[in-house]
């Protein structure tokens, strides 16, 4: 969402703060001539997102457009665009992407905001807004050349295929409007919603008997100190987060985490919240700790990998891994080993989860590229990887 220069951002975010989703983050992020973005992402896909946004286009002076997508996952994907500019927020642009073209039981949300351009001639198709009036529409509400979001159009003309790398049905868009996606390299996103209850919590009930020191976030424990590994509790599992891999997913790297076997609690109040912060400090003391000492370091860290060597995820981490130990041969080893695994499973239908063919085509990709670094200069390959720490720090609030 974009706010003109002299709005007031504060005033912004409080408006979400009292209405939106059960969960939302934000990150404000300055622009050109004193505007402002305000960049929000929840993991609720119903239409509240999109009702706070429009509910705030019509209530804080000079916020004036918002572009906005939702990933269904199996489901497909939709975006459509808000002009705030006139007293009645309006839909200029709209699409509902469905996976393989089948029918899905999601339908297309905000119906209820007003259209200010007509369907287009591929409506029924999931184009619920996009024909020539909308890109003209758009061209004026960004400030963009036609031409640059026809290119857009024609790119998603089969959007399906895009569906299995993050973010690409709306990629084409984002570049056209000339909105980048700062996520893997801002600043942490501010907890709008819910409340520090978890924090305060955790504070109160669970550090007292932590052993060592501990970065309290919004909903993350991180010990210190802070090394090349990062040892974190994330949504109730050990985290390790090697802080010299390049940024991918705007997050922590959760994919290879421990479980801590955490009983389903929804905390409302700091005051009840003393039980299930007991059962958390104990999942720490039992589970996450030693899954911290053993493998917590970068020795450790590739035999942690390297039990799982199924994993191309594991391997990929486990090889830049090798390359910072020094271990330049057996780094080659695993990435040819990525390699070898990626076109079977390319074809493979059995493939878990986040691992589509664009998923598995970049970890291919990846592991060339750093190949090649080793033969030309295996300790350049290792400066790569360590000139990703200060960025990496920044991006999940670590202090530098």
């Amino acid at each position: 969402m974009d706010l003109r220069p002299g709005a007031n951002v504060d005033a912004a975010l409080d408006v979400l703060r009292a209405d939106g989703p059960d969960v939302l983050y934000a990150r404000v992020v300055p622009l050109a001539d004193d505007w402002h973005r305000l960049e929000l992402s929840t993991g609720d896909t119903g239409p509240s997102l999109g009702r706070s946004i429009a509910h705030l286009l019509s209530t804080v002076d000079r916020a004036v457009r918002a572009f906005v997508a939702y990933d269904y996952d199996a489901d497909g994907a939709e975006q459509f665009v808000l002009d705030g500019r006139t007293a009645e927020v309006s839909r200029v642009h709209h699409v509902r992407i469905l996976p393989f073209g089948l029918g899905s039981g999601l339908g297309p949300v905000l119906q209820d905001v007003p259209a200010a351009v007509a369907p287009g001639r591929f409506a029924g198709r999931g184009q619920v807004l996009n024909g020539g009036e909308s890109i003209a529409a758009l061209a004026d509400l960004y400030g963009v050349p036609a031409n640059d979001l026809k290119r857009a159009q024609r790119r998603t003309r089969r959007p399906t295929r895009l569906l299995d790398a993050p973010g690409g049905p709306f990629e084409p868009w984002l570049d056209a409007l000339r909105i980048r996606w700062t996520a893997t390299n801002g600043d942490r996103p501010v907890k709008l919603r819910p409340g520090p209850v978890w924090r305060e919590a955790v504070v109160r009930y669970a550090l007292p008997s932590l052993p060592g020191r501990w970065l309290v976030f919004d909903e993350e424990l991180v010990a210190e100190p802070v090394g090349l590994i990062a040892r974190a509790i994330v949504a109730g599992q050990a985290v390790l987060h090697p802080l010299y891999l390049p940024a991918g997913h705007p997050g922590w790297r959760v994919h290879d985490a421990v479980d801590l076997r955490l009983p389903r609690t929804t905390l409302t109040t700091r005051e009840t919240a003393e039980p299930a912060m007991q059962h958390l400090a104990e999942a720490i003391r039992s589970r996450a700790m030693p899954h911290f000492a053993t493998h917590g370091t970068l020795a450790g860290y590739v035999e942690h990998c390297r039990a799982v060597p199924s994993d191309p995820y594991r391997l990929h981490a486990q090889a830049l891994t090798e390359i910072v130990l020094e271990r330049f041969d057996d780094a080659l080893t695993t990435l040819d080993a990525i390699t070898s695994m990626v076109i079977p499973r390319l074809y493979d239908q059995t493939r878990p989860a986040g691992l589509g063919p664009a998923r598995l085509t970049d970890l291919a990709a990846e592991a060339d590229h750093w190949r090649r670094r080793l033969a030309e200069d295996p300790f350049g390959a290792q400066a790569d990887l360590l000139a990703n720490i200060p960025a990496q720090r920044t991006r999940l609030g670590l202090p530098a």
